[in-house]
């Protein structure tokens, strides 16, 4: 497989980049258009109860700190996701591995492209959720809402768990049931 050129993303990866492509660039061009309506100080960190305890003065840098978070947090995502695509099987920790590794090559990459998809969709949730609280973080600061609610981030880390979780089954199902099918090798 590291020999191999990285195969062509099929359709439901192609749309997955592209959603996650959008999000990015919501991040920033809902920054650049709410920047005018910031305060002086803006909220930066908030405690247990939702209340903001640090501010800092308003400025690009400090405005443009959670987009740029969560691209960098999107593009890690997305390279794992790639990353996985080009690693030889050998090399990757796997559920069922000697069952998986007894495959024939298209089968793997079958396996390997599902997972990859399921990590991109984690880079979905990751962006949706910077895009929740940059727009929270502006709801706070221009008082339209009084804290900030915590429940997304619960949420979004819960549904990332979840989707990798339900990916690592997946594969695991994937790989016995293929394997079931071929018979003893």
């Amino acid at each position: 497989m590291a020999d191999d050129p990285a195969p062509p993303p099929d359709p439901t990866t192609r749309i997955l980049l592209g959603v996650i492509g959008l999000l990015v660039l919501s991040l920033f061009a809902y920054a650049m258009t709410t920047y005018g309506e910031l305060p002086a100080r803006i909220p930066m960190h908030f405690n247990a109860a939702g209340d903001p305890d640090r501010f800092a003065a308003r400025s690009w840098g400090s405005w443009l700190l959670l987009p740029i978070v969560g691209t960098l947090v999107c593009a890690v995502t997305v390279g794992g996701s790639q990353l996985i695509t080009r690693l030889p099987p050998e090399k990757m920790n796997l559920p069922n591995k000697e069952l998986f590794l007894a495959l024939p090559r298209a089968e793997q990459l079958d396996i390997i492209r599902s997972f990859s998809r399921a990590f991109l969709a984690t880079a979905v949730v990751w962006g949706l959720f910077f895009l929740t609280l940059l727009r929270t973080v502006f709801r706070v600061s221009t008082h339209r809402i009084e804290r900030f609610e915590s429940a997304p981030i619960f949420f979004a880390v819960g549904l990332v768990l979840a989707l990798v979780i339900a990916g690592s089954v997946q594969m695991s199902r994937r790989i016995r049931r293929l394997s079931s099918q071929r018979g003893p090798s």
